[in-house]
């Protein structure tokens, strides 16, 4: 462990890590940046979708819409989509999670003119930023707060239990990686 050999690997590490720290400071801008440009989600497709799936509850500021959000596996193709706040446990903001809706606000992602060679789910919901780790808060933190996969099943759960708050985790996987505030 010396010598040339290791000096020219910790270079490389080095380079890595550099590579690594600016291109995930590039997607918390881009995230940032849609974040900014999002409007309210009250009256539009965004709430429409939420509300077609039986979603009552009040809908948090921590959800947005985007009338023409870049679509990244589409060459940045435009389309509707719901833009939603993902939070660390300090409350930092530092990225945003994608749903994206057929341009009635139905959802459909089929509807929103992907090519069928994708399957049925795939691209429709994805993070942009520093989103491991990080939740969806639907409410305030508190001693009673639930936990779920998604942010429609945590609206579900806000809609069919009044009073009962819930932050989405975003996958199963993070789930197990959500990083909870101490209360």
């Amino acid at each position: 462990m010396g010598g040339p050999e290791a000096a020219a690997w910790a270079a490389a590490r080095a380079a890595r890590e550099e590579e690594q720290r600016i291109s995930l400071a590039k997607r918390i801008a881009w995230a940032m940046e849609l974040w900014r440009f999002a409007m309210p989600i009250t009256g539009t497709p965004g709430e429409f979708y939420f509300r077609g799936r039986g979603i009552t509850c009040d809908l948090p500021v921590t959800l947005r819409f985007h009338p023409a959000c870049p679509h990244p596996w589409l060459g940045k193709k435009p389309m509707p989509a719901v833009v939603a706040a993902v939070q660390k446990p300090d409350a930092r903001h530092l990225g945003v999670w994608r749903i994206y809706l057929a341009p009635d606000g139905k959802g459909g992602w089929r509807k929103a003119g992907v090519p069928e060679g994708l399957p049925p789910k795939e691209g429709a919901k994805l993070g942009l930023g520093d989103v491991r780790g990080g939740a969806v808060r639907l409410c305030r933190a508190y001693a009673g707060l639930a936990i779920a996969e998604g942010i429609e099943t945590s609206l579900a759960v806000m809609s069919d239990s009044p009073g009962q708050g819930c932050w989405a985790a975003l996958s199963w996987g993070g789930m197990a990686g959500i990083v909870l505030p101490e209360v």
